[in-house]
């Protein structure tokens, strides 16, 4: 599943994970956020960047026709 930065929580990622879904969302590297926990996030970005960069077309494609 994926989602923007604005859904980077602990409790979104335990509700997604419990409910069998892999959560792909760009991390914040600004936030308040340890850089262990950045660094976690990061890696399981990167695993599913392909996804990521995916909807990022789809999403401008509307746009232009917006």
């Amino acid at each position: 599943m994926t989602l923007d930065s604005g859904f980077d929580s602990e409790a979104n990622h335990i509700t997604m994970c419990g409910q069998g879904l892999i959560p792909v969302i760009r991390p914040i590297r600004y936030a308040k956020q340890s850089e262990e926990r950045i660094a976690e996030r990061r890696e399981a970005f990167e695993l599913y960047q392909g996804i990521y960069k995916e909807r990022y077309r789809i999403e401008r494609s509307f746009a232009w026709e917006d």
